[in-house]
């Protein structure tokens, strides 16, 4: 059988006929195997067929760097791939040799043995630290389903297909397509992947969700799903797959579920929420998208060991010419004058007229001049290396108290890289900032009883009828002038602006309906504005409608589309048909972003986000637009296509389809949200700035935005304006352009860094130019 790219045999499901529903959801019987893997270059598993045991590995995991066979041998190469370790040994070596060494050998050989033995034992203590995470890792309780039922195993005996169960504070075992969760969602941390503090939403399939309402009906059913994914990759994000459920198995491509990264659970995710979750297993072990970015860990050399391997090399290089300058001077004095000196007693000595001779004279000096690479130096660096991360693990200055944790060297090797640390290259959110989001203020572009310019950020607006629109906060005065807006025109400016943040998210809310959460920080902060602010409340979703109190009216909106956010669009989008029948779309996102998708624009709708930006916020712009019935129908025609295909192309093909449908919006209002900085985040920069760090801040916030924050952090001084260097695409050239300050002034690093910046984008934007073109004109 032909193997695929991950090195294993994958099965291939023939086509099977529809089978009839049970009570328990659609069956299909057992597909199957064929050996024609010629047009499938795809993996395809069905859930709970015992083969894919034998086909697939276990779920086990291992991180170790050696075994007990390999540890001698490959600590040893690895210590002696350093020039200075080498030289050691070659005159260790040297010094067994009687004849040629002037000293005892054990002056070299037991400091070099000792030193070896520190740092073996070093490494295979930090090796036997990994191999206990495995084993604590390999030995999590989970629930898998067997066949007589839910058991708690191990989590390495988990397999390819196999039905596992999640409980809330639980990390996900293995890659999982989640089939079963309180209300079709749940929420995952994945800190512990990429860092990122929020918490990130994960779907169950819509057709799922509506033909097995129960865990019992998913469990007596498990072989009714066939999931047609990918082989093995590194790509955490991607997840493009599809999936046939019951009286679809004849696997026909036209009533595949389409699967994507919102459907995956990645191994190493934290469950989070009050609920447990059941989902089907797709990759195990190494298999996984975090076994197959994880490498072995490498051998790690400092500065200072660069440093003094560079140096032991020019030094060998010395002693080598004064080896064979004084050798060959020796040997001639030896042969024309030393032999004939009676008190040298070259006549008893027998070895002299060996034909090896001529080396030993060299030797020796090789040997005396030994002393200019003390082996004392890597003895001396060795211990202060282990000195410097005990004091580092026990200094109470760096102790967590709130989350009780210690400092931890984890590499007590490159602890003196801390001290030469030049550059800090950081992002906002999370790491400068709290990630606690508070609504700040909102721009709602109608008539209302608005203030003058003077008192435009004021609490309460003055009548003034000639002003289009007006800027608004959380206080109680604003609360009520937006409420009561949408008292007197329910369907005006204010009532759409309100619907927009309570329908376009992606949240969950309580059963007692108080609190919201999800991925985002800023929809859980937007939403609970529009409820406590504006009385347009998110109840929920009820058999896929969004439920909404709207002034103590109950309005329903089914769910046609979710438009998820990508950093291509940077905007979101939902798709929904109201209790009248008729269908909109509501839109929200970056309003650089948004400002291109709109109908008409206006210079005053980048004027109001200025002004927004300009105060540190972050700025979201909504807009909306009405669609008919047979525009959508059209529309979640395309977007099945779309979401059905397989590969590399999905991204592309949902991006040109959403493209499709977000255009023609009409301008409905800006929020700003404020995010309050870390504790000492200014004093933290202003002693580093006087260190001589540099530090570059990352953010997707507007450049006003950015500013502002640069000045709050003290990464510039709040008298100027900061220095920016900036990359401009134009006709498919990227440029680098310097402002705020003179061409005398710029610092020519950050000039080099932004144009290697520059070279490397601009090998991505042929292409991108090339999948616009192809996008705008499938829209023509």
């Amino acid at each position: 059988m032909p193997t695929p790219p991950d090195g294993r045999t994958q099965p291939l499901l023939s086509r099977q006929s529809p089978q009839p529903h049970t009570e328990n959801g659609p069956q299909m019987a057992s597909p199957e195997f064929t050996n024609d893997l010629t047009n499938h270059p795809f993996r395809r598993i069905q859930v709970g067929d015992l083969k894919n045991r034998t086909l697939f590995p276990d779920n086990r995991i291992s991180t170790t760097k050696y075994s007990p066979l390999t540890f001698l041998p490959k600590n040893l190469l690895e210590q002696f791939s350093r020039h200075i370790n080498r030289y050691f040994l070659l005159i260790a070596c040297l010094q067994l040799w009687s004849t040629i060494t002037p000293v005892d050998p054990i002056t070299t050989w037991f400091p070099l043995i000792v030193i070896f033995l520190i740092t073996a034992c070093k490494e295979g203590y930090d090796d036997l630290l990994r191999w206990r995470r495995d084993c604590k890792e390999n030995s999590l309780k989970v629930g898998v389903w067997r066949v007589n039922g839910w058991e708690e195993l191990v989590s390495q005996e988990i397999y390819v297909g196999d039905l596992v169960m999640i409980h809330p504070g639980q990390k996900v075992p293995c890659d999982l397509v989640l089939l079963a969760a309180e209300g079709g969602r749940c929420f995952v941390s994945t800190a512990n992947l990429d860092g990122e503090s929020d918490l990130k939403t994960r779907l169950v399939p819509p057709e799922v969700l509506s033909n097995y309402k129960s865990r019992e009906a998913l469990t007596n059913a498990q072989d009714s799903f066939v999931v047609e994914c990918e082989h093995p990759n590194p790509t955490l994000y991607q997840f493009d797959s599809k999936m046939w459920v019951g009286k679809d198995a004849s696997l026909d491509p036209s009533v595949a579920i389409g699967l994507t990264s919102v459907n995956l659970l990645l191994q190493g995710c934290m469950l989070r929420g009050e609920h447990s979750v059941v989902g089907a297993a797709v990759y195990t072990g190494q298999q996984t998208k975090l076994g197959m970015n994880s490498k072995l860990p490498p051998v790690k050399l400092t500065q200072t060991d660069i440093m003094i391997n560079k140096i032991s090399i020019t030094i060998f290089i010395g002693q080598l010419v004064i080896v064979v300058g004084f050798g060959i001077a020796g040997t001639v004095w030896q042969s024309q004058t030393g032999e004939g000196l009676w008190y040298l007693e070259f006549d008893g000595d027998s070895v002299i007229h060996e034909w090896w001779w001529f080396i030993v004279i060299p030797l020796r000096f090789l040997l005396l001049c030994s002393f200019m690479i003390p082996i004392s130096l890597k003895v001396t660096l060795d211990f202060c290396k282990m000195a410097y991360a005990y004091f580092v693990e026990k200094d109470l200055q760096l102790y967590d108290a709130i989350n009780n944790i210690p400092a931890t060297a984890n590499n007590s090797a490159i602890g003196e890289e801390l001290g030469q640390v030049s550059h800090i290259l950081t992002d906002k959110t999370g790491t400068l900032t709290q990630n606690l989001m508070a609504f700040s203020h909102c721009f709602i572009p109608w008539h209302p009883p608005a203030q003058t310019t003077a008192n435009r950020w004021g609490p309460s607006p003055n009548p003034n009828p000639n002003q289009w629109g007006a800027t608004l906060s959380s206080s109680r005065e604003d609360s009520a002038t937006v409420q009561q807006q949408i008292l007197s025109h329910p369907h005006g400016a204010a009532g759409l602006f309100a619907r927009c943040l309570a329908l376009c998210h992606d949240l969950s809310v309580t059963e007692d309906g108080s609190t919201y959460f999800g991925a985002s920080p800023d929809e859980v902060v937007l939403t609970h504005w529009a409820a406590d602010s504006a009385d347009v409340k998110y109840c929920g979703t009820r058999d896929n409608c969004r439920v909404l109190d709207v002034c103590g009216e109950a309005e329903e909106y089914e769910l046609l589309a979710l438009l998820e956010f990508d950093s291509f669009r940077k905007c979101m989008s939902v798709l929904v048909r109201g209790s009248g029948g008729q269908c909109f779309l509501y839109t929200k996102g970056a309003d650089e972003a948004v400002t291109l998708l709109l109908a008409e624009s206006d210079d005053r709708i980048n004027q109001e986000a200025e002004m927004l930006a300009a105060r540190g916020l972050r700025t979201l712009m909504l807009a909306s637009k009405a669609v008919t019935e047979h525009e959508v129908e059209e529309w979640l025609t395309a977007h099945h296509l779309a979401s059905t295909t397989t590969g590399a192309t999905r991204g592309d093909a949902l991006r040109e389809v959403y493209a499709s449908m977000e255009t023609g919006l009409e301008f409905r209002g800006l929020t700003g949200i404020s995010d309050s900085l870390q504790d000492q985040v200014p004093q933290t920069i202003s002693m580093l700035t006087h260190a001589g760090i540099k530090l570059w801040v990352l953010t997707g916030d507007k450049m006003s935005t950015a500013a502002q924050i640069a000045q709050t952090c003290r990464i510039v001084p709040k008298t100027r304006e900061p220095h920016q260097l900036m990359l401009y695409l134009e006709g498919g050239q990227l440029s680098v352009e310097e402002r705020g300050c003179g061409e005398t002034r710029a610092h020519q690093s950050a000039l080099d860094l932004v144009n290697q910046c520059a070279s490397i984008i601009q090998d991505h934007v042929t292409l991108f130019n090339q999948h616009m073109a192809e996008v705008l004109s499938s829209l023509a």
